[in-house]
């Protein structure tokens, strides 16, 4: 029986929880403020028929190869991706937290309007959704170009006063050190950096020495 993952990502929302764990043949698990809570009604040995009911076969393919996929289901955002244990396949699902609609009410802002001010340097951040928010917000309050190069898109970006360019790794460039280049190319004030390892730090401050970067680093990465 195919698990019913529509209902499962419903649950994780009602419980503003951060990830859910489906493993083959046992029951779904979501950590819920770093508690663990299984449900009891999901059990499943079917999770690639699940995963193509909701997603597609392709979205299938894509998963069975290891990529990340992002995916907004009733106005949320998930990111999936499957691994394989001793039983059989193992689908992971992180709920995605909501962008900052006001960013002058984060604790970080003043530091974030700092840096936007100087035109120049580096802001490191750990979280997804304060990184997709500031390139929100200059894009909405300056008229110049956005380049961010992504190991996964998570949040797809929109452009308002100014463009916002994604680009993902292996798909649109297959080095940080192109994605760069590209991205100097066409003269972005602003360069994001999102989960990609930084082999020659040097590159980067040397950039920054003109251009705004923000940097969101991959930890297992560093």
């Amino acid at each position: 029986m195919s698990a019913n993952l529509p209902k499962l990502l419903r649950t994780l929302g009602q419980y503003e929880a951060d990830l859910l764990i489906l493993p083959s043949g046992n029951f779904p698990r979501i950590l819920v403020k770093n508690q663990w809570k299984i449900i009891e009604d999901g059990e499943s040995s079917d999770i690639t028929g699940a995963i193509k009911e909701l997603l597609g076969e392709k979205t299938l393919e894509d998963l069975e190869n290891g990529l990340e996929i992002s995916h907004e289901y009733n106005a949320e955002r998930f990111i999936f991706s499957m691994q394989e244990n001793q039983v059989g396949k193992v689908l992971l699902v992180q709920r995605l937290k909501p962008l900052w609609n006001d960013l002058s009410g984060h604790k970080a802002f003043a530091s974030i309007e700092k840096w936007l001010k100087t035109n120049h340097g580096i802001l490191t951040i750990h979280d997804q959704a304060l990184y997709a928010s500031i390139l929100k917000y200059f894009s909405q309050n300056r008229s110049e170009s956005a380049v961010s190069l992504e190991r996964s898109i998570k949040y797809p970006a929109k452009s308002f006063m100014g463009l916002i360019e994604q680009k993902e790794l292996g798909e649109h460039f297959t080095t940080l050190e192109d994605g760069l280049r590209e991205a100097l190319k066409i003269k972005a004030s602003l360069i994001a950096i999102n989960e990609i390892k930084i082999s020659r730090p040097e590159i980067i401050q040397k950039i920054a020495t003109e251009k705004l970067i923000l940097l969101l680093p991959d930890e297992l990465l560093s």
